[in-house]
């Protein structure tokens, strides 16, 4: 007979369960390109501050201000899940993730298209042309 193996300790499961939140970000992205404070693009902050000195007091991700996510004490941006009953815009939150699927799309490309200029640079043998 095969035993079950022990359960996780709390703390295990907690840990777990924090990096999981830690990367809700795309493979390919960063926060260098998403605001960590209102998770909007770099783009969109033009001149003003990005990061610690965002000047937006709304979510990228549902639309909602930064008084609502301070009242049920959820984080703006990427890893934003207030609901529409909550203060969210209908339909924000999705048109955010497909805005993020499509900055992870473009990061994929241009990885692989610096890896074909590499192989190409260096020619068959790996010997730099």
């Amino acid at each position: 007979q095969k035993s079950k193996p022990p359960n996780p300790a709390p703390q295990q499961r907690i840990l777990k369960k924090s990096n999981e939140k830690t990367s809700k970000l795309p493979k390919g992205l960063t926060f260098r390109k998403v605001c960590s404070h209102c998770g909007r693009q770099r783009a969109e902050h033009g001149e003003f501050g990005f990061g610690n000195k965002c000047p937006f007091k709304t979510c990228g991700r549902c639309g909602a201000d930064a008084s609502c996510h301070e009242e049920r004490r959820i984080p703006m941006g990427v890893m934003c899940t207030l609901k529409e009953c909550h203060g969210a815009f209908a339909g924000a939150s999705r048109d955010y993730d497909l805005m993020l699927a499509d900055l992870a799309a473009r990061a994929e490309i241009r990885a692989k298209m610096g890896k074909n200029e590499e192989r190409i640079s260096l020619g068959r043998e790996g010997v730099p042309v």
